[in-house]
C-alpha cells in the first residue's frame, strides 16, 4: 500500500514536470512522469493531455513539504 503510487501533481508545461522530478529525485524520492506525449506537441490544459507526477504514496507528504518550499 504504501509503495502505491499516487498523483504528487499534473503539469501542461512537460519541461516544469521534469524540473520538479529532478528536484524531488535529488532529495531522495523517486518520480515517474506518465503522460506528456500531447503537451508536448499541442500545449493545452485540457485533462487528458496532463502530464501526471508520480510518487509513492509513501514519499508524498515529504514531496509536498519540497515542493512547498519551492514556492515560498
Amino acid at each position: 500500500m504504501l509503495d502505491e503510487l499516487v498523483i504528487f501533481d499534473k503539469f501542461t508545461d512537460l519541461a516544469e514536470a521534469y524540473i520538479i522530478k529532478g528536484m524531488l529525485e535529488t532529495n531522495g524520492i523517486p518520480c515517474v512522469i506518465e503522460g506528456g506525449v500531447l503537451s508536448s506537441v499541442y500545449p493545452t490544459s485540457l485533462e487528458f493531455s496532463m502530464v501526471k507526477l508520480l510518487v509513492r504514496r509513501r514519499d508524498l507528504i515529504m514531496a509536498q513539504s519540497l515542493a512547498g518550499t519551492l514556492e515560498s
